[in-house]
Parts: structure tokens; C-alpha cells; sequence
């Protein structure tokens, strides 16, 4: 087994059914850098978020003001010594969410029993993954803070949605090759009638420029990839902490205006295209091929190495991963 792929998963439209028939891509860890990939033909795309990053002057007072908040919760939920594992398992999140967001597109309700036995699972199990022995306390906060924040999303849904069209939906640029899930797609209830959105929940303690920007670009990148189904706008959601007292989940929802998506557009695609094109910095900078030693090698005699293209590699990944998912269906 190389481990120069990891964490190999399928990302499709959550919902069966839709209105908009979304592609499917695989996302994946490459040599550290993630990654997502289509397999007919064979293409692979940097994520959205790697490449602003690398498209970004470093420095910037939003990033550092994030970093300031992640330490504050990682200190507040168990210390700073399960920072790296932490940090994963708040980058989870949004798997639980989105599954949330069917749950509420599809039933219309909540079922807090069944959410808070499958959170606590998930993040006992993810901090297992990632190297941290579990902690009830710890588990029992997180769980918590997941339940907020869906109720606060449930309440959105109740305030603003019509109808909801895909969730956690593969879209990509081939011209920048970059690609990226979008959180959800949704008719949003505007003073001007029904508005499709492209929106991104996050889970930060404000809104920032660096959130209209990637929103900005989501909404690019979805309506190249479905030019047949287009959003209109373009919108970021976050839970507020909201008040036990008071009952009734709050959230923020910044839709974009025209000139503010068309400044924040501008700009990114014309970093990212002088960041793709210097050979020196490009965000796009998988190996098309990669040499591993092979065999076995007995004393005296010349080690194999192997030249392997990153489909192979990509082929032999799935391979195992199905492997692996038949042995555990065996032993259960």
C-alpha cells in the first residue's frame, strides 16, 4: 500500500432526488495536499480553499484572526494539546451538518435523540482517528455545540427556504482546475420573490472577507459546472451562540450584492490565474508520476523502483478501500 493517497471519499448530491443532475468526483489526500478527482476521463483538481491560500499574500489579518478563535475553542474543549486532532474534528463538522440538512430537507424535522447518539458517535470515533483518546466531557461539548448549530440551521430553513436542490454537490473549473462542494443550493424567500442561492455554512464566530470571497468563487465555479442551472446569489450562513434562555436559535445570513460578489470574483480569479501560471507558486502542483520501490530486495542484489502514474495510484487506493469495506461487512 503507497501512502501517498489518503482519506479517498465520494462526493455526490446528498438528496436522491433533485433538479439538477450534479457530477460526482472523488476528494483525497495527495502527498498532504487535498485533492478532488474525476475519473472519466482522469482529471485531478486542487481544492477551492488550497488554492486562495496559495493565492493569498501572506499575513492577512482575517487568517490570524481565525487562528486566534480555533486556539480559544480548542482551549475551551480540552487543551491545547489536542490541537492537530481537534482541528480535524471541527473540519468534520460539516459532514454531520450536511447530513442534518437532509434530515430537514426530507422529514422536516429534527429527531434530537437520534442526532445526539450519531454525533457522539462520530466525534468519539473521529477522535479516535486522529490519534486522541476520547473524552466524555470533551465528546458531550461538541455534541452540544453540533445540536446549536443544526437547530439554528433548522430555524433558517423554516425562516427562508422554498426549496432545497442539492447538498454537499461537486462543481470545478477546468480552465483554473480547481473544484469544490458546495454546502447546499436553495430557493431563498427574498422581498423580490424566490432567489436561487449557492450558500456556505460555517461555523466561525463572524463573517469575514475571506468568506465572501470563497462564496464568490463557489458561485463561479457551480454556474460554469451547470451552466443549465445557474444561481442567481451567492450567501454565507453561520449559527449564532444563541441564548438557551430566549429558546429560539439565531443565525446570520449575508447575502452578497452584485458589486460586492463582482469586487471579491475579480480579484480572486485574477490571483489564482497568476498563481496557476508561476511554476514556482502554483496551487496546481500534483505529480503526474511518482517512483516507489517494489519487491523485495535480498542482500546483495539492486532494489526495483518503480515509476507509477497518479491514476494508478488513484485505481489502487479505490482498490483497497473496497477491500477493506468488504472485510469489515464480513466481519459483521
Amino acid at each position: 500500500m503507497n501512502h501517498l493517497i489518503t482519506e479517498v471519499s465520494k462526493i455526490e448530491n446528498l438528496l436522491k432526488t433533485s433538479a439538477v443532475k450534479t457530477i460526482t468526483m472523488y476528494r483525497m489526500n495527495f502527498d498532504g495536499k487535498r485533492a478532488y478527482v474525476t475519473t472519466e476521463p482522469f482529471n485531478v483538481y486542487s481544492g477551492l480553499t488550497g488554492a486562495l491560500s496559495a493565492a493569498t499574500f501572506k499575513g492577512n489579518i482575517e487568517s490570524k484572526r481565525i487562528g486566534k478563535w480555533r486556539d480559544k475553542m480548542i482551549a475551551s474543549l480540552g487543551g491545547q494539546e489536542a490541537q492537530e486532532g481537534y482541528l480535524q474534528t471541527l473540519a468534520d463538522f460539516g459532514t454531520l451538518t450536511h447530513s442534518a440538512l437532509v434530515t430537514i430537507k426530507n422529514e422536516g424535522k429534527l429527531d434530537w435523540a437520534l442526532e445526539q447518539d450519531q454525533a457522539y458517535a462520530y466525534f468519539e470515533n473521529s477522535a479516535k482517528e486522529n490519534g486522541i483518546i476520547p473524552n466524555t466531557g470533551v465528546i458531550r461539548s461538541q455534541v452540544f455545540d453540533y445540536c446549536k448549530a443544526i437547530a439554528a440551521i433548522l430555524q433558517f430553513c423554516y425562516d427562508n427556504v422554498t426549496e432545497i436542490y442539492a447538498i454537499e454537490s461537486m462543481c470545478k473549473s477546468d480552465e483554473l482546475m480547481i473544484a469544490t462542494p458546495i454546502d447546499f443550493c436553495a430557493s431563498i424567500k427574498t422581498k423580490e420573490g424566490d432567489v436561487k442561492m449557492s450558500v456556505n455554512l460555517k461555523t466561525s464566530s463572524q463573517i469575514g472577507n475571506h468568506h465572501r470571497e470563497q462564496v464568490s468563487v463557489e458561485k463561479y465555479l457551480w454556474n460554469q459546472t451547470y451552466p443549465d442551472f445557474q444561481m442567481d446569489k451567492t450567501a454565507v450562513l453561520r449559527n449564532k451562540d444563541w441564548s438557551l434562555k430566549k429558546g429560539i436559535p439565531t443565525y446570520e445570513f449575508e447575502v452578497l450584492d452584485k458589486e460586492t460578489e463582482n469586487k471579491f470574483l475579480t480579484n480572486a480569479l485574477d490571483r489564482l490565474r497568476i498563481c496557476k501560471a508561476d511554476q514556482n507558486s502554483t496551487y496546481y502542483n500534483f505529480k503526474s508520476e511518482v517512483q516507489l520501490f517494489t519487491g523485495i530486495t535480498k542482500l546483495g542484489e539492486a532494489p526495483k523502483i518503480e515509476t507509477k502514474t497518479l491514476e494508478a495510484l488513484f485505481k489502487e487506493s479505490q482498490n483497497i478501500e473496497q477491500l477493506s469495506l468488504a472485510n469489515t461487512n464480513e466481519n459483521n
